[in-house]
């Protein structure tokens, strides 16, 4: 029996960013879905139940500390990645002190 893919659902706002995070995380064998805004976001938690969570810090309506904090109201043990262009020391900590499983910084980068 084959072994299920992992799921990870991208949330950003930007669709050209969820569209090359998503080729990039599918050439290495993970499976994509993508939400271009927290409520949708949150739905796919409640529905699809990824593995893993990335979700970007600004977004309009709902920022990524908010996903952050309603999709581990939802499964605590949900993976939850925070990606951010505008990168700090002070953001970092706070992203661990949310219970953030990691902060990847500057994530336009893989625009370019």
């Amino acid at each position: 029996m084959k072994p299920e893919t992992p799921r990870i659902l991208l949330v950003d706002d930007e669709p050209e960013v969820c569209r090359v995070m998503a080729r990039i995380l599918e050439k290495e064998g993970f499976a994509t879905e993508v939400a271009h805004d927290g409520k949708t976001a949150l739905q796919k938690v409640r529905t699809d139940c990824p593995e893993v969570l990335i979700t970007d810090v600004n977004m309009p309506d709902m920022d990524g500390w908010e996903v952050l904090r309603q999709a581990k109201a939802l499964n605590p043990d949900l993976p939850v990645v925070i990606v951010t262009g505008s990168a700090g020391i002070s953001q970092a900590v706070a992203a661990m002190r949310a219970s953030a499983n990691d902060y990847l910084a500057n994530h336009s980068k893989i625009m370019s």
